[in-house]
């Protein structure tokens, strides 16, 4: 299954691109030094989040776009959660904004008992684990353009 989430970040693609080429993992949200991470959703307020292996690519720049693979596989219980290989593209669209796209494929665990639960619930769980993701990771871009601007001040 496909999944994608687009967010704006009020920065210019300029701006944004050093958070991505020079700052490691630190963007990824919840990220430790072992190389794992939590995503997650909130479900009525309360954070619903499990933990995983995630995995890095180095950023590369295609023209005007940055380009980070990533992949992630649940820990402990893997087998009831689906692997996800995925990217975060970003493209100025404006002269100050920029886009944020975070996409990925994944295959239902649990064969068509898991195909049954994916498109009743789990698409959706999904769809809103990018989305949370996606608006994290914008959140953490601008709060680090914001500091760098606010230190040189």
């Amino acid at each position: 299954m496909f999944i994608q989430h687009s967010v704006h970040i009020a920065h210019s693609m300029a701006d944004c691109r050093p958070v991505f080429v020079n700052r490691a993992r630190r963007w990824f949200p919840g990220v430790d030094a072992t190389a794992e991470a939590v995503v997650g959703i909130h479900v009525a307020g309360v954070p619903v989040r499990k933990r995983v292996e995630l995995v890095l690519g180095a950023s590369s720049e295609l023209g005007e776009w940055l380009e980070v693979p990533f992949a992630w596989k649940a820990t402990g219980a893997d087998k009831l959660f689906p692997e996800l290989v995925g990217k975060l593209v970003l493209v100025q669209v404006e002269p100050n904004v920029t886009r944020l796209t975070v996409s990925g494929m994944y295959s239902a665990p649990l064969g068509k008992v898991g195909q049954k639960l994916d498109d009743a619930v789990m698409h959706k769980v999904a769809n809103a684990t990018l989305k949370e993701l996606a608006k994290s990771i914008a959140g953490y871009v601008d709060h680090a353009i914001m500091q760098k601007v606010a230190a040189v001040r």
